[in-house]
């Protein structure tokens, strides 16, 4: 049951930034003579945001649901996404693979 769906567009600075990174890195440079990484522009949100954007259309538009749980997968199961998951609908648990040894509620156990 589709809800909502966003369209995501990388920063063509950041991209450039990180291709050059890499060539940089690839040739030993000191990290003094390469390029500082730019500050994100918020024209173009990243995918955790947009993730978190969708889940909060949902919460205001379908308030009456109760959610359980969230499930992420590794490309969303960074801490800070992982937290306002959390947050945004009261504690619920958001599993993902953040970590090995993440506990599982069911029911009461």
């Amino acid at each position: 049951m589709p809800v909502g769906f966003v369209f995501y567009q990388p920063d063509q600075a950041l991209s450039a930034w990180y291709r050059q990174e890499k060539a940089r890195k690839k040739q030993k440079a000191p990290k003094a003579q390469r390029l500082p990484k730019p500050t994100p522009n918020p024209a173009y949100p990243t995918q955790p945001q947009l993730a978190l954007r969708l889940l909060a259309d949902f919460q205001a538009n379908h308030s009456d649901m109760r959610v359980h749980c969230i499930a992420a997968d590794a490309l969303y199961g960074t801490a800070p996404f992982v937290d306002a998951a959390s947050a945004l609908y009261g504690g619920v648990q958001v599993l993902s693979q953040i970590c090995s040894t993440q506990n599982i509620r069911m029911g009461k156990r």
